[in-house]
């Protein structure tokens, strides 16, 4: 049986406790996309509800938006979903109507919300608390509702006893199965140690060693091409690939083959631009693989009039710019892989705060960043982001570190472009922490510096 939708006064309520709950109390991005949804769809202008109109409505976007290359909305409504998802299951399990987002689009839907506690049923915590002999009146005061119940009416509080006794029962049931399961794993376990001693060392030595033969990865993700094509429009997006490669600072480009020569043990963080011959004449493909698996994590053709002169820089500025970035499709992929990095993690964490920007996500990269510098790292990039999420403690007010100063983050940055004069992070961050300072002239001199090394 289908629901009617709930009425529009009831969506209503439901998004304004949502939105002064504990649980979305942390997250101005996602309070701001969630009202921005439901008040789109409750107006009439669900058609409007696409990834560009969200990215300049909400975000502060500009018309060039391109969600291709900058995932903000995707990444937003993603964690808009699992906030409301926690909301539901805890503070607003009682909620008459359920908010949901579907994957797919961004159109909010509505629902009565299955879980919803009956109005006359009080919660288990109140049976608890009654008095012991509460029990043995329960009986009595359940014939008797049942005896004075009008006919054909339903009994409501029968309900909740009799889910009360199936869930006691459930409980005792699983209790026994759990005690029984430990037994039998204890007579394995003392069959095997009477019998022989070293029949469990194997396994306990196994589960050691594949946790230790995980190796930690502290460098930069390896970037190589590989240029399988012939003709003029190869040349053209290779001499490109070289160039826009190496002016990101967030991985290390090596200039030559991913052969045998290479050194293996990184393959798990060494990723390789492939170009070959497209489909036709003159077009010309590039893949980006992981050199470990040889998964294909973009697959992107070029015609010979995407390829052609002075266009084909911005064609490739753009494959570059979503996939190599800490936001982009390289570190995605390596997050995803559960490979066990320092620098790579941490610049994961950094590129969390600026995408949900909260007072933990502030802290947890900090904190992350901060310890590669305790541990002595020679990485520009560390300074320049522990730098500017210095900066962002002090505009934000935030908990930690504490006594945090523009002054300190100045320190920060400044030492960052001594260890990277050609890093575009480092004076990316020096010019931002001068304008914060006053100083308009050096700041705009940085900052065209930045886009000078990486435009």
């Amino acid at each position: 049986m289908e629901h009617a939708p709930p009425a529009a006064p009831a969506v209503r309520e439901t998004l304004e406790r949502l939105l002064a709950s504990e649980t979305f109390g942390r997250s101005e991005r996602a309070r701001r996309l969630l009202r921005y949804l439901v008040e789109r769809e409750q107006a009439g202008e669900a058609d409007r509800l696409k990834g560009v109109s969200i990215a300049m409505d909400v975000f502060g976007k500009d018309g060039d938006f391109d969600a291709s290359t900058d995932a903000v909305v995707r990444v937003q409504a993603g964690r808009l979903r699992e906030l409301l998802d926690q909301y539901f299951a805890n503070e607003g399990i009682a909620e008459p109507v359920r908010i949901a987002i579907p994957r797919g689009g961004y159109v909010p839907s509505y629902e009565p919300n299955a879980i919803r506690l009956p109005g006359n049923a009080r919660p288990a915590s109140d049976t608890v608390a009654q008095r012991p002999d509460a029990s043995a009146e329960a009986a009595p005061a359940v014939s008797e509702h049942l005896n004075s119940a009008v006919p054909g009416e339903p009994v409501a509080p029968a309900a909740p006893a009799q889910s009360l006794t199936r869930q006691l029962r459930f409980f005792w049931a699983a209790m026994v199965l759990v005690i029984v399961m430990l037994g039998v794993l204890i007579a394995r376990q003392g069959n095997a140690f009477l019998g022989d001693g070293d029949t469990t060392t194997p396994v306990e030595t196994a589960g050691t060693a594949s946790i230790a033969a995980q190796p930690t990865f502290d460098s930069l993700p390896l970037i190589y091409i590989a240029v399988k094509a012939d003709g003029p429009e190869a040349a053209r997006v290779a001499s490109s690939l070289r160039a826009g490669l190496a002016g990101f600072d967030s991985i290390d480009f090596i200039g030559r083959d991913a052969d045998s020569t290479r050194n293996r043990s990184a393959d798990p963080i060494s990723f390789v631009f492939e170009i070959v011959p497209g489909p036709a004449a003159g077009d010309v493909t590039v893949e980006l693989q992981s050199v470990a698996t040889g998964r294909v994590l973009l697959s992107r053709n070029l015609t010979s009039a995407e390829s052609a002169p002075g266009v084909v820089e911005s064609n490739i500025a753009s494959l570059l710019t979503s996939t190599v970035p800490a936001s982009g499709a390289i570190y995605s992929y390596i997050d995803q892989s559960d490979i066990r990095t320092t620098q790579i993690g941490c610049l994961v964490l950094d590129d969390r705060y600026f995408l949900d920007m909260s007072a933990e996500t502030h802290e947890a990269a900090y904190r992350c960043l901060e310890k590669l510098v305790g541990e002595g790292t020679k990485s520009s990039l560390v300074y320049a982001e522990l730098a500017a999420l210095h900066g962002e403690a002090v505009t934000a007010h935030y908990p930690y570190p504490p006594e945090a100063t523009l002054e300190k983050a100045m320190s920060l940055a400044h030492r960052a472009v001594q260890m990277g004069p050609m890093n575009p992070h480092a004076h990316r961050a020096l010019g931002y922490l001068n304008s914060r300072l006053g100083n308009a002239d050096e700041a705009i001199r940085l900052t065209r510096k930045a886009y000078e090394l990486n435009p």
